[in-house]
């Protein structure tokens, strides 16, 4: 930089310029794009640890419902079958019922 500043002076009066007024807006942009990936980081971050949250409560869920079942079991009560299957299967048969009479 020192052979460039030597061989033009011109330049260098004018280089400091557009440094000068360019520096603060280049700073500004370093710190807003740094910020955004910093809060990115942070929300990534925090979506990794939810998550790790969210799968020990649903695995205790799955604990206790099947414990329950087993309680259930030994009492003889046969566990509630599962409620969306149980409407699609009474949506299904319908269905096919309708058509073996014909009707669409």
């Amino acid at each position: 930089m020192a052979l460039a500043n030597a061989t033009i002076p011109l330049l260098d009066p004018l280089a400091s310029a557009i440094f000068a007024v360019l520096d603060p807006i280049l700073n500004q942009i370093r710190l807003a794009v740094g910020g955004l990936f910093g809060l990115y980081m942070l929300f990534f971050i925090y979506r990794i640890y939810a998550t790790q949250q969210e799968k020990k409560v649903l695995q205790q869920i799955r604990a206790d419902i099947s414990a329950i079942h087993s309680r259930l079991d030994t009492v003889g009560i046969p566990p509630v079958p599962n409620q969306p299957r149980a409407r699609l299967h009474r949506k299904l048969a319908k269905r096919a019922r309708a058509d073996l009479r014909g009707e669409h």
